[in-house]
């Protein structure tokens, strides 16, 4: 159990401190860990893909906490590496933006590379992919654009499609909140038209629409609630959550009525997983002075927060390391299918009794994406 862990004692402090803002205040671990317990501490910051954020919360411990040189030059090159990455991927997605606007399409970037705009340091956040959502029946032009280039499109299971560019990469998205519950659509449809996208300046130089900041929120939460009900989630996108919360909520960068978007929860369905998320933020990745997230009125079900960490810990980062995932790559793509659905089934109960409907209709489309 993560509980018995004491490496994720000293990660979450590490973390609370390296990703709220720059860190001016030494604080203490409560221990010196040997070489051995750092380079552990540093397998799971991997694991969770943090190593990046949590890198400069270590030069605010004090001289006798400090790691050795040795572990400050691998943690270094492995923060570095994150950096070159955001770097590369912030040269693709430019270069994608122009193709595409210059063809009439109207992409807006999702996720990743959009949320890390929101850290101190937004290149020492680990980015997996380029996500990019189009309106309307935009999707499947902006496929057969990429195609005509000589680029090989893959369809996804979740009526998305992906490819690569450079190393880097992307996938096309047709939802830009994915909730699947039908009788929610026409909701769905009229807060794209309600809270528009928006036109930012990413940190790399990058122009690009990316979603309305209340819609952005929603569209976080809903993605981190799709990957507990599936295969796992890592704590790197909770981390996604809390920093744009407090820079569009907290700070009021964006405007964010705490009501409207509270109601607008209720309405989807997600409202007691929503207090759940919230609970779990201000648990595990407090701002080292109080809590990172408004707490949601109402009964937040704690046992469910617990579960959540214990499938953050087990699997890291999208559940790529829990023992069902690593068995999984042995096995062929049938049996990967029937390892999805069976993580849904029986794994995943504790998160689809707070949003009973959602999670049956999300799992009818992912049943049908496996069997296609």
């Amino acid at each position: 159990m993560p509980s018995d862990n004491p490496t994720y004692g000293y990660l979450l402090k590490l973390l609370s401190f390296g990703l709220y803002g720059p860190c001016t205040q030494s604080f203490s671990l409560g221990a010196t860990l040997s070489e051995r317990q750092w380079y552990k501490l540093l397998e799971e910051a991997e694991k969770q893909t943090l190593t990046g954020i949590i890198f400069p919360a270590i030069s605010c411990l004090p001289e006798s906490e400090m790691p050795s040189v040795s572990v400050l030059a691998t943690w270094l090159a492995m923060a570095n590496r994150d950096s070159t990455r955001y770097h590369e991927m912030s040269k693709v997605l430019a270069r994608l933006v122009e193709i595409f606007e210059s063809r009439g399409f109207h992409p807006v970037l999702q996720k990743g590379h959009a949320a890390a705009r929101f850290y101190h340091k937004p290149e020492l956040r680990a980015c997996g992919d380029i996500d990019l959502w189009f309106p309307d029946k935009e999707r499947e032009g902006a496929d057969d654009l990429i195609r005509s280039m000589g680029i090989k499109v893959i369809h996804t299971p979740d009526n998305g499609s992906c490819y690569a560019v450079n190393g880097i990469e992307t996938e096309h998205h047709s939802m830009l909140i994915e909730v699947h519950n039908p009788f929610h659509a026409g909701l769905l449809g009229k807060m794209c038209d309600t809270y528009p996208s928006q036109r930012v300046q990413l940190p790399a130089g990058v122009s690009v629409n990316v979603p309305s900041p209340i819609v952005e929120l929603l569209m976080m939460n809903v993605h981190i609630l799709k990957h507990c009900l599936g295969v796992g989630i890592g704590m790197r996108q909770f981390c996604d959550y809390s920093n744009a919360w407090r820079r569009l909520v907290t700070y009021g960068e964006g405007n964010v009525d705490l009501g409207r978007y509270i109601n607008l929860c209720k309405r989807l369905g997600i409202l007691q997983w929503t207090r759940v998320l919230h609970r779990f933020i201000n648990r595990y990745i407090p701002v080292p002075d109080g809590d990172a997230v408004d707490s949601i009125p109402g009964y937040a079900n704690d046992m469910a927060v617990e579960r959540i960490f214990d499938l953050v810990c087990d699997g890291g980062n999208f559940g790529k390391f829990s023992p069902g995932r690593r068995a999984g790559r042995r096995r062929n793509r049938a049996q990967r299918k029937l390892h999805t659905m069976s993580a849904f089934i029986n794994n995943r109960s504790f998160v689809s009794q707070l949003v009973p409907f959602e999670a049956f209709w999300t799992f009818s489309r992912l049943l049908l994406g496996q069997i296609h």
